[in-house]
């Protein structure tokens, strides 16, 4: 067995191990296509165990942003499951990036499928094309605007999307077969989900969702193509800690626009030092946090991501600038808040957050099982919403059952 191969096999049993993988066929997809193949920059500087390490690999950033990378295997892993890729399936996949996830689709969709995999960015697709098509795996793939998707190969049984939007354009409903799939990381505000959404009737309805998060869709008529085609304030930096690889830390949400410059300092600051000891990496406090969300004021909201991997949520005082902010985990059969932060005049904010933990709980503690999303085009929503998105052609409607 060839080292590739071997760490291939240890990164398959990790997800397992997990809970993160369980299908036969998923788990032999990330056996047999190599990760290297499509980050060898990285497995030449970092060595090949890091290209398997569960972590996503940035491949291009402008600007000190990133601008294409290649997956979290987890998030990649729990996407593929939800999506239910058969034999002979058609899909479109929006956001080709390194390729890898293509090359997973291939597998899974054997000969008689088709992967048409799709961005904007001409640079990226051409790379990954000389990849895919060198090692043998058939994916036709275009430089477009993702949403838009792709008519021509039209209509698709499933659809993943690999960048985060803040809508569901009505052009994926329109290429996906009644009865398809879709799975797109949502972003509201300064928060992601990824949905994994059925076609039914004239909209789509959430079956699941996935805790996660990526990079926004890009606004090809920005100059130069590396801007995002929504405009949530973010601010991003990179940081190296001592015996762990660079990682990005993302603040993001309306509110950051009106934070003072010390005030955005001592924020990711705080990022800083929740990457040394990885308290924000973790998902477990999900339920809470969208549910403080989704009863909050938006413009209010900040959000910061570690590489995507986990979150810390806060309010901001939109008159003096200061804010709060917390991570969360499971305690036994509990979730808590921690490492609440505070910053500014308003000594408040902390009662405010735990009081939005009380609601939560006297709401019975909802999982996110229980929460749900429809996307609805002209049509009135099925149910009382928590919170409604307007958009020019549709709406998205967020809800606890």
């Amino acid at each position: 067995m060839t080292d590739s191969a071997r760490l291939r096999q240890v990164m398959v049993e990790g997800l397992v191990a997990a809970g993160e993988l369980g299908s036969p066929r998923v788990r032999a997809a990330f056996a047999d296509v190599p990760r290297e193949l499509f980050v060898p920059e990285i497995a030449q500087s970092h060595g090949l165990a890091h290209v398997y390490e569960d972590r996503a690999l940035v491949t291009q950033e402008r600007h000190g942003v990133p601008t294409s990378s290649s997956s979290q295997p987890m998030v990649m892993a729990l996407m593929l499951e939800a999506l239910g890729v058969g034999e002979g399936d058609r899909v479109l996949e929006i956001g080709l990036g390194t390729g890898y996830n293509a090359a997973l689709l291939t597998q899974l969709a054997g000969r008689d499928g088709g992967i048409t995999s799709i961005d904007i960015d001409e640079g990226v697709v051409g790379r990954a094309q000389g990849v895919l098509r060198s090692n043998g795996f058939q994916v036709t793939t275009a430089v477009a605007d993702g949403r838009g998707g792709y008519p021509g190969g039209a209509p698709y049984d499933r659809i993943i999307v690999t960048a985060s939007s803040d809508a569901v354009p009505r052009a994926w409903w329109e290429q996906l077969a009644p009865g398809g799939v879709l799975v797109v990381p949502l972003r509201v505000d300064a928060m992601q989900i990824i949905a994994v959404f059925e076609r039914v009737g004239s909209g789509f309805r959430s079956r699941s969702l996935i805790p996660g998060g990526f990079m926004p869709l890009r606004d090809p008529e920005s100059s130069d193509g590396s801007a995002p085609a929504e405009a949530t304030p973010t601010v991003s930096v990179r940081t190296s800690l001592p015996g762990r690889p660079s990682e990005y830390l993302s603040a993001v949400g309306p509110a950051l626009a009106r934070l003072s410059p010390l005030a955005l300092r001592r924020l990711l600051g705080h990022l800083v030092l929740d990457a040394a000891r990885t308290s924000v990496a973790a998902y477990d406090g999900m339920p809470v946090i969208w549910h403080t969300a989704l009863t909050s004021d938006p413009k209010r909201h900040i959000a910061a991501y570690l590489d995507f991997r986990g979150i810390r949520f806060g309010l901001a005082d939109l008159g003096s600038g200061a804010f709060s902010t917390f991570a969360a985990q499971r305690v036994g059969g509990r979730i808590e808040l921690v490492g609440i932060d505070t910053f500014g005049p308003d000594p408040t904010g902390v009662d405010e957050l735990l009081a939005h933990l009380q609601r939560w709980i006297d709401s019975g503690s909802p999982s996110m099982d229980r929460m749900t999303v429809e996307v609805t085009y002209g049509d009135a929503p099925s149910g009382p919403a928590l919170r409604t998105v307007e958009h020019a052609d549709h709406r998205l409607s967020f809800a606890w059952s």
